[in-house]
């Protein structure tokens, strides 16, 4: 990666306002933006990949899109970000440089952290358009821009109404998940059942062997995937299920055609959860962190997905392998989760984004890039 330092010499449309369809609406003069988040085996992979998401629409839109971020310690991770063809500076890890930053010459940096001090995004914002990645809390940050993907994000406190992107519109999916959902998600379409287990990239506290302790009571036969990191999968390999196959894989950027392929998903509350909506795959979300507790609460009562939190602890087993056999067996259920999941997601939340931020450029200053 290229140090975040400059050179010496400086360097459904109408449910959906806002949205402008496929086409870029500048070809004479694209956005540069920056994008600036972190990712690691304990602070997780969640933020970078959304952002490469984002970077996904603005280049099918014809604008440049920069990667700055810390050194990756997860494998698959880094090898998602070498294969995106997005230009990648190194960052001093949970800081903002302002001065590097502005001269890189964007029209806008776009933040996604919960670690960076606030005051220094309110700096950043002073010197370039900021969009902030806000998940119910700017923490203080005064931008330009915040976006809350998430189901019934209620307004942010301090933030003018306009400068607000709020809910599922804007849900951040990568295009490979669209691709990847199946037409009709209702019938298994496998037999017996495929059942996908993924509670994120790194899954610090590592909740997938409460998962996977409960799915060993399935008294039906199932097909069972679990992505974990390989620290657990000796631990995962002990296990045995009641009935089915156990197959267990490690994180891998082919994650949407595997989600794509699946009957019933088990996923962590976080960003892939929206990834699982788009699909409209029948699933289990799991909280797994406290400011996944919300968004998990507005998921289960819009019917989008059964769901537990594991904030405070493991998953009655009994129950999680309960919900998961409902899933399995109910069709009507399956019908209902579905029906919901198709109203509100339809996987083109970054094109909106894009939208805005070209509709909310700024006259750029005069800077020397790199």
């Amino acid at each position: 990666m290229k140090p975040l330092v400059p050179d010496a010499d400086g360097g459904s449309t109408a449910a959906h306002p806002g949205y402008s369809g496929a086409g870029r609406s500048d070809e004479a003069d694209p956005l540069r933006v920056v994008l600036r988040a972190d990712a690691g085996r304990t602070q997780g992979t969640g933020h970078v990949m959304r952002l490469l998401t984002l970077a996904e629409a603005l280049r099918e839109r014809g604008h440049h899109a920069v990667l700055a971020t810390a050194e990756i310690d997860v494998p698959w991770l880094a090898e998602a970000v070498r294969t995106s063809g997005v230009e990648v500076v190194t960052a001093p890890r949970d800081e903002i440089d302002v001065e590097a930053l502005r001269r890189l010459g964007a029209d806008w940096v776009v933040v996604d952290s919960y670690l960076v001090p606030p005051e220094d995004v309110s700096a950043l914002s002073e010197a370039v358009p900021v969009l902030l990645l806000a998940d119910g809390d700017t923490r203080g940050a005064r931008v330009a821009l915040c976006l809350d993907q998430n189901l019934g994000a209620p307004p942010l406190t301090g933030v003018a109404e306009d400068a607000q992107l709020r809910g599922p519109a804007f849900a951040l999916v990568r295009r490979a998940i669209r691709d990847h959902a199946p037409r009709d998600p209702v019938p298994l379409r496998h037999d017996p059942a495929r059942v996908v287990v993924v509670l994120g990239g790194t899954d610090p506290d590592d909740r997938t062997a409460d998962v996977a302790q409960a799915l060993t009571l399935l008294a039906a036969p199932a097909d069972v995937t679990i992505v974990a990191p390989e620290r657990q999968h000796e631990t995962l390999s002990a296990l045995r299920p009641v009935a089915g196959s156990w197959r267990i894989l490690a994180p891998t950027p082919d994650l949407p055609a595997l989600l794509g392929s699946a009957d019933v998903i088990v996923s962590a509350g976080g960003t892939s959860a929206w990834d699982v909506a788009t699909l409209a795959i029948p699933s289990v979300l799991l909280a797994v962190v406290d400011n996944q507790q919300a968004s998990l609460a507005a998921v289960v009562d819009s019917r989008i997905a059964l769901g537990f939190d594991v904030v405070a602890g493991p998953p009655d087993h009994v129950e999680l392998a309960r919900a998961v056999a409902a899933l399995i067996e109910d069709r009507g259920l399956r019908a209902g989760l579905v029906a919901a999941c198709r109203e509100r997601f339809d996987g083109r939340g970054a094109e909106r984004v894009v939208t805005e931020l070209e509709r909310r450029r700024r006259p750029r200053p005069e800077t020397r890039r790199p």
